[in-house]
């Protein structure tokens, strides 16, 4: 399966990347924080302490925000457990905790699954985001 690598981004760059791709695209792009209930089953599917992952908010292309099967709302959670299947959990949770920097931006065109069902999201998600906390 092949991979768009996102990029680590000074906070500067992921500043302004996500103003610019939120007023290009205002009624395109919808911005969604991750709920603790997906945060702390992301814990145990990376095998982290539970309650040490920092907060996310992820793009999402309005109208594809939620799972056309189960209507589950996507978050980290479904780009985690798809990331998982070309990466490695030590480098998830190596990006998570800002061993490569603590921004990370991409222009994603890889289609992530929904985490409850597995159905195909019908947009990439556009991974505008923040490891909050991350050095």
């Amino acid at each position: 399966m092949g991979v768009n690598q996102g990029k680590i981004v000074t906070k500067e760059q992921f500043d302004s990347k996500r103003a610019e791709v939120l007023k290009e695209t205002p009624d395109r792009v919808l911005l969604l924080e991750t709920p603790a209930s997906d945060a702390k089953l992301m814990e145990e599917l990376l095998g982290i302490e539970k309650g040490t992952l920092p907060e996310f908010a992820c793009g999402f292309v309005k109208g594809a925000e939620s799972c056309s099967k189960c209507g589950r709302h996507y978050s980290i959670l479904d780009l985690t457990k798809t990331g998982l299947q070309v990466h490695s959990k030590q480098f998830l949770i190596d990006t998570i905790f800002g061993k490569h920097g603590g921004y990370l931006w991409n222009d994603s065109t890889q289609i992530h699954n929904c985490y409850s069902c597995g159905e195909k999201a019908p947009e990439p998600a556009i991974y505008i985001t923040q490891f909050y906390g991350c050095a």
